[in-house]
């Protein structure tokens, strides 16, 4: 838009010189930061769809001082300081310019090199490194992808920056990188988003290599290649040479899969989600057997009720000694908060506490509870009537923001939970940490019905506060919650992996799935989309395993909840695992120490 254009180029100049603290020098960034916004207003400007007019974002606070064995550098642009969401005005929206924005990191990022190696040939005559780290430059050099937002570095590197040729008498960017030999390691926190974009918008990449670029970003899948007419062997269709024009090239590319092919080594957050990734994806690892799973963890200190203060108000702290009079009192509190009906003695209590997406299994959820409602209606008018198959009363607790037409959904459920003398739901459309904190110290179990979860974090933080996870068997759910803590669920698609995510512009299409059917022992393959036996058959298991949290006695809630509490989902071993893993893949250059670069977005 005009108004943030304009603000675009005083807040570059203006804030360029005093980035990351004094730390590293940014002066060199102004013209390049000049270059790449203009190309995004060119782009707001030529775009059918352009993103609203949004007011800029205060500047952020300043981030806490690194350890001294890490420099942190954030680039500060006024596109990256809109209001809205992180990636558009709405969850269910991106902006049209999220591929700049994000070349825009990743430029920021290979001008790093410049001050490395030519600090007096460069705009500034400060080095990155201070003399006492110059042997660094003599170590490898690891490059950390994360996600598709970085995909743009092993991009440019493999296939070369117009932009470096404005300045070809000193190396820049991606050609002062290379001179470093830096070896690629990607990391996929979650390998269903895959950065799918236009290739209209390829020319504003500044890629040098078109062709090569365009192949490493698409592998047609058979089906593809049929719809596009192209159904042939290799061998009477060779592939063009990389300086040929692609033929019929496809619409959308995918930044991921670009970086995936390109990477020395893959990561991802967990070992099933990997092995889950390898079994059902091939064609974004292209038959390579070396992605390495690595959990996440949480802070024990952060995340620990006996030190909570947004605990204190609400029920007071508890710990592993008084945890099952902790969660009547916190129960009680939030009964008295969120749910219209009064009681002296609140039923159990599930918690779902994330995004409101298909991926969360949250829509299952709501046909759960639907389906309970329908039986109890339906039943008969007797006052005194037991619920179909005995089933308990239970109360839900639904925190979140995300797809607008499960919010809506749940907003319909909690109308209709309120002629239930079973059931009773509540629903925040919102995400507010301290309430979190308060439902995973009153929940009696936290509901992670995901359909594929490559790690999670939410089953830690109810671990932690003795809420039992009820947990689809999929990714990182299996490797952080311990049989003999959790509750496990199987369905056609809860717990098996989706692993390809169907874009089309912003929104989502829908998800393709290889799924396990335990009934005929065999595997199928399908796209969801809301299939009524897929969705019953999800629905089925999930209450299967709501049954079975809700028949347990207070004994077994006892043990279990000590388990769940003294279960180790620190980063500790984690910690321990990536410096091991980043030693062999820095071992490759005869080296088992060497500079590590993380390239993020937000």
């Amino acid at each position: 838009s005009s108004s943030s254009s304009s603000s675009s180029s005083s807040t570059t100049s203006s804030s360029s010189s005093s980035w990351a603290d004094g730390i590293f020098p940014f002066n060199f960034f102004q013209e390049f930061t000049r270059r790449v916004e203009s190309t995004i207003r060119q782009s707001a400007d030529n775009d059918h769809d352009p993103p609203p007019a949004t007011p800029l974002l205060p500047p952020p606070p300043p981030p806490p001082p690194p350890p001294p064995s890490a420099q942190r550098l954030f680039v500060r642009s006024a596109c990256f300081a809109r209001g809205g969401f992180v990636y558009g005005p709405s969850p269910s929206h991106d902006y049209g310019d999220n591929d700049l924005r994000m070349l825009l990191l990743c430029r920021a990022a290979l001008k790093i090199p410049e001050h490395v190696l030519f600090p007096s040939q460069s705009s500034s005559s400060t080095s990155l490194l201070p003399p006492a780290k110059q042997h660094l430059l003599h170590e490898p050099v690891v490059i950390m992808l994360n996600d598709f937002h970085a995909a743009p570095i092993a991009l440019l590197l493999r296939f070369g920056d117009r932009g470096d040729d404005e300045c070809a008498s000193v190396p820049r960017g991606s050609q002062a990188l290379s001179q470093l030999s830096p070896t690629l390691a990607l990391l996929m926190h979650n390998a269903a988003h895959r950065g799918s974009f236009h290739i209209a918008r390829m020319e504003s990449w500044g890629i040098r290599d078109v062709r090569g670029a365009i192949m490493a970003m698409t592998r047609m899948e058979e089906e593809e290649k049929q719809e596009r007419g192209e159904q042939q062997s290799e061998q009477q269709n060779p592939l063009p040479s990389s300086s040929s024009p692609p033929v019929a090239p496809p619409r959308r590319l995918q930044w991921l899969l670009g970086a995936a092919s390109l990477s020395d080594a893959m990561f991802t957050v967990s070992p099933t989600y990997a092995k889950e990734v390898t079994t059902n994806d091939p064609s974004l690892l292209q038959g390579r057997n070396n992605l390495v799973g690595i959990v996440n963890g949480i802070s024990p200190t952060v995340w620990n009720p006996s030190q909570d203060t947004a605990l204190h108000m609400h029920g007071g702290e508890y710990d592993i000694s008084s945890v099952d009079e902790g969660k009547q009192r916190h129960k009680a509190s939030i009964w008295h908060d969120l749910f219209v009906a009064p009681s002296s003695s609140p039923p159990p209590l599930f918690a779902f506490v994330g995004r409101l997406d298909v991926q969360k299994g949250v829509d299952v959820l709501v046909d759960v509870i639907n389906d309970l409602l329908d039986a109890e209606m339906a039943s008969c008018d007797d006052p005194h009537h037991i619920m179909p198959h005995d089933v308990p009363s239970f109360a839900v607790v639904v925190l979140g923001t995300g797809d607008a037409s499960i919010a809506a959904s749940l907003r319909r459920l909690v109308s209709r939970s309120r002629k239930s003398r079973w059931i009773h739901v509540a629903f925040r459309d919102e995400f507010d940490e301290s309430l979190a904190r308060r439902l995973y110290a009153a929940a009696d179990f936290t509901l992670v019905p995901s359909r594929w979860e490559p790690c999670g974090i939410v089953q830690m933080l109810a671990m932690r506060y003795g809420s039992l996870p009820v947990v689809a068997n999929t990714g990182g759910l299996v490797d952080t919650v311990p049989r003999n803590v959790g509750i496990f669920c199987r369905a056609p698609s809860l717990g098996e992996h989706f692993f390809t995510y169907l874009s089309s512009g912003g929104g989502c299409e829908g998800y393709r799935y290889r799924a396990y059917a335990s009934s005929t022992s065999s595997w199928f393959d399908g796209v969801f989309g809301g299939s009524p036996s897929v969705r019953r058959g999800d629905a089925s298991s999930l209450w299967l395993s709501m049954r079975t949290a809700l028949a347990m006695d207070e004994r077994e809630l006892r043990d279990r909840r000590q388990r769940a509490m003294t279960t180790d989902v620190s980063w500790d071993y984690s910690a321990a695992a990536w410096e091991s893993h980043l030693a062999k893949t820095a071992s490759s250059a005869a080296s088992s120490a060497g500079v590590v670069a993380g390239v993020r977005g937000t």
